[in-house]
């Protein structure tokens, strides 16, 4: 990727919609996470239509979904698939993971596949559960280093920002 091509990078690109016409959330969370940031009618994107409009805005963009099974109920995208989708666009698209925490040794094993098998270069976790305090990367490890024996090392983004309390 050529940094010097690009005004900005948007670290936090959420794909809402994967290649099959699935959802990253419950149809409730769509609604009311379209509202809260009054998104337009274009809305879920897939990694195609993200990277379309970003390469026409000269700025790069971190993209990856929400895993939170856990916590929302509802099952993930596949960050396998959209690494590869981004791959078809990596002038434009820097892929991220998700796994959810509360799967501990499972999250463990395919943030390491998805580092070396599918070449995310970071992850993003979802708590699913945003009211509890707990570090998800020491519940990820169980005991793992994960972070520090991986190159998306120092790559973790944690938060439950951006959805209103009341969709929690």
């Amino acid at each position: 990727m050529d940094l010097t091509a690009f005004d900005a990078i948007d670290v936090h690109v959420h794909v809402e919609q994967d290649g099959h016409g699935c959802y990253s959330l419950d149809q409730e969370l769509l609604d009311a996470s379209a509202k809260y940031f009054r998104a337009n009618a274009d809305r879920p994107p897939t990694v195609a239509a993200i990277a379309e409009l970003y390469r026409a805005h000269r700025t790069a963009a971190v993209v990856f979904t929400v895993d939170a099974p856990a916590g929302t109920g509802h099952p993930p995208l596949s960050s396998e698939e959209i690494a590869e989708a981004a791959a078809e666009h990596a002038n434009v698209l820097i892929p991220f993971g998700s796994v959810d925490p509360h799967a501990g040794k499972a999250a463990v094993a395919r943030a390491r596949r998805l580092v070396t098998e599918h070449g995310v270069r970071g992850f993003k976790f979802h708590l699913g559960r945003p009211n509890e305090h707990h570090q998800p990367q020491r519940r990820l490890a169980s005991g793992h280093r994960t972070a520090s024996d991986s190159p998306a090392e120092g790559c973790v983004r944690r938060s439950s920002a951006g959805v209103p309390q009341s969709v929690r």
